[in-house]
C-alpha cells in the first residue's frame, strides 16, 4: 500500500537506478577494501572479478603491511621485516610475506598443542 502511494506521489523516483557496491568509483571501493582485515581480504576476492582484482591492488596490500609493521612495533616483535621501502614492492610480494608471517604466526602457537598420534 506504501509503495503505490510512494509511486504515486512520487512519480519516476522507483526508476531511477540502484547504487550498489560494485557501482562505486574504483578509488572509494579500494579505499574501501583497504581498511578490511587481511583474510577478509582475501575471502572477498572470491565473491567476483571486480572485487578480486582491488583485493591484489598494491594500495590495499602496502596499508595492510604497514598496519602489520606497527602491530609489530605495538607488540615488541620483529617477524616481518623489509629490504627496501613498503612502496618499492609488488603486491604479490606484500600478500606472500604477510601470509608467511602469519603461517609463522599459527605454527608457533600451535607447536604447544598436543599433537595427535593417529591411534584410538
Amino acid at each position: 500500500m506504501i509503495l503505490s502511494w510512494f509511486s504515486v506521489t512520487q512519480p519516476g523516483v522507483l526508476d531511477a537506478p540502484k547504487s550498489t557496491l560494485l557501482t562505486l568509483p574504483l578509488e572509494l571501493l579500494t579505499g574501501i577494501v583497504q581498511e578490511l582485515y587481511w583474510r577478509d581480504i582475501l575471502r572477498i576476492r572470491q565473491s567476483c572479478r571486480l572485487l578480486g582484482e582491488v583485493s591484489k591492488s598494491n594500495p590495499v596490500w602496502r596499508n595492510i603491511a604497514r598496519m602489520e609493521l606497527l602491530d609489530d612495533s605495538i607488540t615488541g616483535a620483529n617477524e616481518l621485516c623489509f629490504e627496501r621501502s613498503v612502496q618499492q614492492y609488488r603486491s604479490e610480494e606484500l600478500e606472500r610475506l604477510i601470509r608467511w608471517k602469519r603461517a609463522k604466526q599459527n605454527s608457533t602457537i600451535n607447536d604447544d598443542a598436543p599433537t595427535s598420534t593417529g591411534h584410538f
